[in-house]
């Protein structure tokens, strides 16, 4: 058998992805909330190099998913990163900063702050 010519691999030195970004930007809903809605991974569709990620505001108690969120970018590029949110206008990030101003208008929205608010009073009931 030949020896395995793969090189070493250093994840750690790896910048990060606009998933990874993305769910530590939404990991603070559920804190925020006292536990009564969540930032939720719904899935992902790869075509040819292209990577959409789908992500929801999820209510335990109403077991409830609110469609919230849809990220497109590169496999191999990952910029730019087009966002589109509930009720909000298209977006498009061209870096990490970017992204993360964008992901802070759209947590920070009235729409997305109504969309929460009445998700966990239907919660509380």
């Amino acid at each position: 058998m030949t020896k395995n010519l793969w090189p070493d691999f250093d994840i750690g030195q790896m910048p990060l992805s606009p998933k990874q970004i993305i769910e530590e930007a939404g990991a603070g809903l559920e804190e925020k909330t006292n536990g009564l809605v969540r930032f939720s991974y719904e899935g992902v569709v790869v075509q040819v190099n292209t990577v959409e990620l789908t992500y929801a505001l999820y209510s335990r108690k109403l077991q409830f998913h609110f469609p919230f969120l849809q990220v497109k970018f590169g496999i191999t590029s990952h910029y730019p990163v087009t966002i589109v949110a509930d009720k909000l206008p298209d977006m498009e990030a061209a870096d990490e900063d970017n992204l993360i101003e964008s992901l802070a208008k759209i947590f920070n929205a009235p729409s997305t702050i109504k969309t929460v608010q009445q998700l966990m009073a239907l919660s509380k009931q």
